[in-house]
């Protein structure tokens, strides 16, 4: 009796104990269950969730800006080599001392502001190079021992932006005084519109990411070669927060560059480098961010052609004769004119006695001269066909003339254009002989960008 009593309380025992651990279950709580014998039942299971992938958010790339461009003005660069010196020279055939400085001239209309800009650049950098020249030759006067190398000042533009929002270029100035040759590159920068030079800080936002850049990428150029100072990198910072770094405006963003002397033991190499649209587009002010793309340049159904804005005279018959200078005779232009309606003053060959044959005529519609002047084609002997060797264009209105020639069949044909605009010096009238590549440049000049911006030519 006793033994089944006990049984019983056992039994009740163990029920209790599964009906307390279950309910711990549905709560929540971990629960070690106690060891019995054979399981009564499956229990059920809850399922697990499933883990949740973590996602991370990928951060929005900068959207590039937007601009609406058009094509910027026309314009014509030409050289002035005035500065050649033969003196002490040990190659005949080499100048001394020689200079070459480049102009830039606006030739199509409605650019007032810019093409002033630009004509004050091109006096400034006509002074400089003036008075450069006049200490050279002060010092080659005074020299006794010859020399193979000639010295040098050369000051050549090279485009680089032009467009409705910024017209950009670079001056490259090279220079050899005997002993040590050099070069320094400055940047240019304006407003199309208002002919206002840009600063840095108006085209970027944010210098000083312009700065880690450039820091950045001269560290990546020149950091394992063993050649940057030890303070490199606080002199940098020095020279940029002077601005001592030159940089311009092109159509994929800034272009900069660094000189490196400053920064390195004995390199006298620039640094170059792109700041660019599409890598930091957050960084460029809109209003005067490029064509970057390469497809948004549009034409200006206003823009007139400075090459085809001239007389028609030019169209029919200047330009067939400028094309034969060094080659068409006497006969040969004769024979163009009488195809045309113009009158013209010949002295041919055989009546020239005391002047070189030469045919002169005026342009019916605005009283420009053009005057040309045969040459021996033999011009040592001054023998042989008489062959057109220099043809003159002399605006009526304008103070300065168009000079094609081939130097008396010694050279090959040249464009120069007389330009009068200088300031005196000592009191006398001051001028310039700019040479072009072309003559649709140098025509341009002489017909367009002087007449538009030039009134003191009038």
């Amino acid at each position: 009796m006793k033994r089944s009593i006990a049984v019983l309380l056992l039994l009740a025992m163990v029920l209790c104990l599964a009906g307390c651990g279950e309910k711990q279950k549905t709560e929540g709580e971990k629960v070690t269950p106690a060891a019995t014998g054979e399981p009564t039942g499956t229990p059920e299971s809850t399922p697990s969730p499933e883990p949740t992938e973590e996602i991370t958010p990928t951060p929005d790339t900068p959207k590039l800006p937007h601009t609406e461009l058009t094509e910027g003005p026309y314009y014509a660069i030409g050289t002035t080599m005035d500065g050649s010196a033969y003196l002490g020279s040990a190659t005949s055939n080499q100048p001394a001392f020689a200079t070459g400085i480049d102009f830039i001239y606006l030739t199509e209309e409605g650019y007032p502001e810019l093409a002033q800009r630009l004509k004050d650049e091109n006096i400034q950098h006509s002074e400089s190079g003036a008075y450069y020249q006049d200490e050279i030759l002060k010092i080659l006067s005074e020299q006794t021992e010859r020399f193979d190398k000639g010295w040098y000042y050369f000051d050549q533009i090279m485009p680089e932006r032009n467009d409705s929002a910024v017209f950009s270029y670079t001056r490259c100035l090279r220079e050899y005084n005997g002993v040590i040759a050099t070069e320094n590159v400055t940047g240019y920068v304006f407003d199309t519109k208002t002919g206002e030079p840009l600063d840095i800080t108006d085209v970027i936002k944010d210098t000083d990411v312009l700065q880690e850049e450039m820091r950045a990428c001269i560290e990546a150029q020149y950091g394992g070669k063993n050649v940057l100072l030890d303070s490199w990198d606080n002199v940098f910072t020095q020279l940029f927060g002077f601005g001592h770094y030159g940089w311009v405006y092109s159509d994929d963003g800034i272009e900069y560059w660094v000189e490196m002397e400053y920064l390195t033991e004995n390199l006298t190499e620039l640094y170059r480098g792109t700041l660019k649209v599409t890598e930091h587009p957050e960084l460029f002010t809109e209003q005067y961010v490029g064509d970057f793309t390469g497809d948004l340049l549009k034409e200006r159904e206003d823009r007139v052609d400075p090459k085809t804005a001239q007389s028609p005279v030019y169209e029919e018959v200047l330009l067939e004769l400028i094309e034969g200078v060094g080659a068409l005779n006497f006969d040969e232009c004769t024979t163009l004119l009488d195809m045309t309606d113009l009158s013209y003053s010949p002295v041919p060959p055989e009546e020239a006695e005391e002047e070189q044959p030469n045919i002169t005529f005026y342009d019916p519609t605005n009283g420009d001269k053009v005057y040309m002047l045969f040459w021996p084609k033999d011009g040592v002997n001054m023998t042989g066909e008489n062959t057109l060797s220099l043809l003159y264009v002399m605006p009526a209105k304008t103070n300065g003339f168009l000079l094609v020639t081939d130097n008396y069949h010694s050279s090959s044909v040249e464009y120069d254009v007389i330009d009068r605009s200088f300031p005196e010096k000592d009191g006398l009238p001051s001028q310039r002989t700019v040479t072009f590549a072309d003559v649709e440049d140098a025509l341009a000049v002489l017909l367009q960008g002087f007449y538009l911006y030039y009134p003191e030519l009038f």
